[in-house]
């Protein structure tokens, strides 16, 4: 058996040897991927190793299809600060372009990264190479660290007025974390939550209002490590609300956590299809392997998510919980954990 698995994995690409190398005018103009099928299957998508899912599920999240956030990475000529510059740097070339280019980053360069953050941020509790982190804290780091000089504002101002008084503040956040929504928690409860559901019972709850429509909208949803406050969120794959406008905000991807590993399912805003990436698919002694396959279906499930539908679909027994909502859709919407949103 392990002889006839070896025959079926695929090697990883080859290192490109072309002079543009990761050259940041090069970056916007990679492919995104994966658009076809040979860039599916092992050995795809971001190696894990050393508990280093949290870093290969967000990169991947962020980066893979998208180049929503692109300008964190693109070389910035008044930057002063070396740890910033060789971190942006590093990012940009090895791992986004591999990623792009050849659609396969080795553990190596995941390992490296963690590294350079623990050697040169101390203060960050990233010096533990093999210990777990949390996606949002690593996503935040990144916002925090190359935003500024890369002149990327918080994506969220929120107006909070306590109380309905008319003395308002402003927040400004580049995560929106619905913890303590006041919404009532269902864990335990047989039928799941819209996420849009959640969003406003968060608002009200927290007299907060959008200051201004967002471009991106990157949600976390209220968790205590593995413990859920909710028994499952489905995320509309188009999010709709009043506190919105009439603004839609096209989901394009999510970072899901089951017990301690995180995965992360991706699309790109030019294709209906989804694809799931898990960073230690596989293990083939002494490496893990990556993998990347489609999700057949996710999009008419998730642009179907009407609370009727899914109480019906979560119902015990039914023929939708063994079939459809048993796999991939019933898993990201327990393992939910942040959701990253794009207005159209």
């Amino acid at each position: 058996v392990q002889a006839e698995s070896q025959r079926q994995t695929r090697a990883p690409p080859p290192v490109p040897r072309d002079a543009s190398f990761g050259h940041s005018t090069q970056l916007a103009q990679l492919p995104r991927f994966p658009l076809c099928a040979n860039f599916i299957g092992e050995n795809r998508g971001i190696q894990g190793e050393n508990n280093s899912c949290y870093v290969d599920s967000t990169l991947f999240a962020m980066f893979a299809l998208t180049d929503t956030f692109d300008p964190l990475i693109r070389h910035c000529p008044q930057e002063t600060d070396e740890v910033t510059q060789h971190i942006r740097s590093y990012l940009r070339s090895p791992i986004v372009y591999h990623l792009r280019k050849r659609m396969f980053v080795e553990s190596q360069y995941i390992i490296q990264l963690r590294t350079t953050l623990g050697t040169w941020l101390p203060g960050n509790d990233f010096n533990g190479i093999c210990e777990e982190r949390d996606v949002e804290e690593f996503m935040t780091l990144l916002f925090r660290l190359l935003g500024p000089v890369a002149g990327l504002k918080p994506y969220l101002r929120l107006r909070r007025a306590e109380g309905g008084s008319s003395l308002a503040t402003d927040e400004e956040t580049f995560i929106l974390q619905l913890l303590g929504s006041g919404g009532g928690s269902t864990a335990g409860a047989g039928s799941p939550t819209p996420l849009s559901a959640l969003l406003g019972a968060y608002l009200r709850a927290n007299y907060l209002s959008f200051a201004e429509l967002p471009k991106v909208l990157i949600i976390q949803l209220p968790r205590f490590g593995e413990v859920r406050s909710f028994n499952a969120v489905v995320p509309e794959e188009k999010l709709q609300h009043p506190a919105l406008k009439d603004a839609t905000y096209l989901l394009i991807s999510m970072l899901c956590i089951g017990t301690s590993h995180y995965v992360c399912y991706a699309r790109s805003v030019d294709s209906p299809e989804w694809y799931f990436h898990d960073s230690m698919a596989d293990r083939q002694d002494p490496v893990n392997i990556p993998a990347v396959r489609v999700v057949p279906g996710l999009s008419r499930r998730l642009q179907s998510a009407s609370p009727a539908s899914l109480s019906a679909s979560w119902s015990p027994g039914s023929s939708a919980e063994t079939t459809e909502a048993s796999t991939d859709f019933s898993r990201l919407c327990r393992d939910l954990y942040v959701c990253i949103y794009v207005r159209r």
